[in-house]
């Protein structure tokens, strides 16, 4: 509603002079690195984006929107060229497994890919919320609703036999990033071949899901206490999973 626009460009401006005070912050602890001579790597990323409105969000954790999931991915230092801007998108994953190999650690059992590799290639990266899924292969990008079957995921945890990772996905937006970026129009209707191929990168990909493995854990009062203040716990407001 118009009412909420001043609020909004008002909180996008504030956000806009966090990003440019945390820029001058890194700048300066680059710069305090690079003076000791060590050689260090920095890998910078973000959890999240916010979505200031679009699409109806005014924050984030409640879609797998573009405006909240892309971050900034920014390495720089021993070995890393200068000035290189990568020609595809990488995922959050692929950020250890690249410094664990500039580092020189086995990489015998990590997931992800170098990301200065020459062999490097786009491949259909995944984003998620509860209950959401969203796989992009560099041109198009596909939410699906995901839904894990928990009576099969607690007989598995409690070692009784059951299928790892049981669920059901339902494509539910479509989107050709290229021409429409700002996600404005679902071509789920009439692009059959594309939700087919996107929906078997998914399910490529979650053959290795851990989380249907993972039992519930049991907090402190502190863990509790610092996960509600960030909104995070059981009393906090955002509901993204992993």
């Amino acid at each position: 509603p118009e009412i909420y626009l001043p609020t909004g460009r008002h909180l996008h401006n504030r956000y806009r002079e966090e990003i440019a005070y945390f820029d001058t912050l890194l700048g300066q602890t680059i710069s305090a690195i690079r003076a000791t001579g060590r050689p260090t790597v920095i890998l910078f990323v973000s959890d999240h984006g916010e979505g200031f409105g679009e699409h109806g969000e005014p924050a984030h954790g409640h879609s797998l929107f573009e405006s909240e999931i892309r971050v900034p991915f920014i390495l720089n230092g021993f070995g890393v060229e200068e000035g290189v801007e990568l020609p595809f998108a990488p995922e959050l994953v692929d950020g250890s497994r690249t410094l664990l190999e500039i580092a020189g650690v086995s990489t015998e059992f990590a997931n992800g890919r170098n990301v200065l590799a020459s062999t490097f290639e786009q491949r259909e990266t995944l984003s998620f919320r509860n209950g959401q899924v969203s796989t992009f292969d560099g041109r198009w990008k596909l939410v699906a609703n995901l839904e894990y079957d928990h009576d099969t995921l607690e007989a598995r945890v409690e070692g009784q036999t059951g299928e790892v990772g049981a669920y059901q996905l339902e494509p539910v937006l479509l989107f050709d990033l290229r021409a429409d970026p700002a996600e404005t129009t679902n071509q789920l209707q009439g692009n059959g071949q594309e939700v087919a191929r996107l929906v078997a990168a998914i399910h490529l990909r979650l053959k290795g899901d851990l989380y249907p493995l993972l039992a519930d854990r049991e907090f402190t009062a502190q863990e509790q206490a610092d996960l509600d203040a960030l909104g995070y716990g059981e009393n906090g407001t955002s509901p993204m999973s992993h």
